[in-house]
Parts: C-alpha cells; sequence; structure tokens
C-alpha cells in the first residue's frame, strides 16, 4: 500500500516505523521485513520507535497466544526457531 502512493514515487529520505501498545510489539517483530520491501523507496534514515508496551502476560498464556495468532508460520521468525 505504501509503495503505491503516488508522493512515494521519487522515493524518500527518511522512513519511521512506530506502534504504540500491542502495536510496539508488532513494529518490532515486523520492521525488518518492513524495512526490506520499502527498500526500494531508496531512504538514507530510519527509525523503529516501539511505545508503550507493558509486557506482562499472565502466567500459562504466552506461549497459547503465539501459537493462536500463527506467529510461527510467518516469515519473521526463523524455521529453526520453531
Amino acid at each position: 500500500w505504501i509503495l503505491a502512493q503516488d508522493e512515494f514515487a521519487g522515493g524518500t529520505t527518511e522512513v519511521v516505523l512506530t506502534g504504540s501498545s500491542a502495536g510496539s510489539m508488532g513494529v518490532q517483530l515486523w520492521a525488518a521485513s518492513a524495512l526490506e520491501q520499502l527498500s526500494t523507496l531508496n531512504f538514507e534514515r530510519t527509525a523503529v520507535i516501539p511505545d508503550s508496551f507493558i509486557g506482562y502476560f499472565p502466567p500459562n498464556t504466552e506461549a497459547p497466544l503465539i501459537n493462536q495468532f500463527g506467529y510461527c508460520d510467518t516469515d519473521i521468525i526463523s524455521p529453526s526457531l520453531v
């Protein structure tokens, strides 16, 4: 979607990715993949800014959530870690 926008037709010098709350987790997980996909914009500088995630999961909830969301089936985690 970003690459299809007319205002980026000539590229851009800076890219900032940010997310807050649960989005802060998402921006950290997807940053490398997103920046790779956006590399055709020929940017010179980047920033990834995660903001405000409490980082608390009740006991025995984190692994089932990761599994339910299909995290291990994405390309953002190395197959050697699955």
